[in-house]
C-alpha cells in the first residue's frame, strides 16, 4: 500500500512541471497558469469550489496582520476571476441572490481605519460577495 501511495505521490509531482496542481482541500488537479482555478492562499492552493471552507478554517488561525493579506489577496482574486462584488452596507448583501461566497474585509482603501473613507463609508471593512 505505501508503495502505490509513494507511487501515485511522484505522479502528482510529475504533473506539476505540466503546470497541473492538486486543490489542498479536495485533492481536484486543476491548471495552475489559469489564475480562476487555484487561489494561491499563502502557498496553499484551493480551488474556487473549496475556498470557502477553507477561508473559514485558515482564517481564524492567521494573526491579524497575515489575514489581512490574505483577505486582500482573495478579495482581488474573487472580483478579478469570480464576478466578485465590493459592497459597503451589509443591507445590500442581503439583496443579492444566491450567493457561493461572501466575506467580510478590511477596506484596502483606509486600511481598516474608517476615517472618513468614502469606500468603506467609514465602517473599515467592506463585504466581497461572488454570485454563484
Amino acid at each position: 500500500m505505501s508503495r502505490i501511495e509513494h507511487r501515485l505521490n511522484q505522479f502528482i509531482s510529475a504533473l506539476g512541471l505540466f503546470g497541473i496542481e492538486p486543490c489542498s482541500l479536495c485533492g481536484s488537479l486543476l491548471r495552475s497558469s489559469e489564475p480562476a482555478a487555484l487561489f494561491n492562499g499563502n502557498g496553499e492552493l484551493v480551488c474556487a469550489g473549496c475556498v470557502q471552507e477553507w477561508w473559514s478554517m485558515r482564517s481564524e488561525q492567521l494573526d491579524a496582520p497575515d489575514r489581512e493579506a490574505v483577505e486582500r489577496k482573495l478579495t482581488h482574486w474573487l472580483v478579478n476571476y469570480h464576478n466578485g462584488r465590493v459592497i459597503r452596507q451589509f443591507e445590500e448583501v442581503l439583496r443579492i441572490p444566491l450567493q457561493e461566497f461572501r466575506i467580510v474585509a478590511t477596506c484596502s482603501e483606509c486600511n481598516g481605519t474608517g476615517n472618513g473613507c468614502r469606500f468603506c463609508d467609514g465602517h473599515g471593512t467592506v463585504w466581497v460577495v461572488a454570485p454563484e
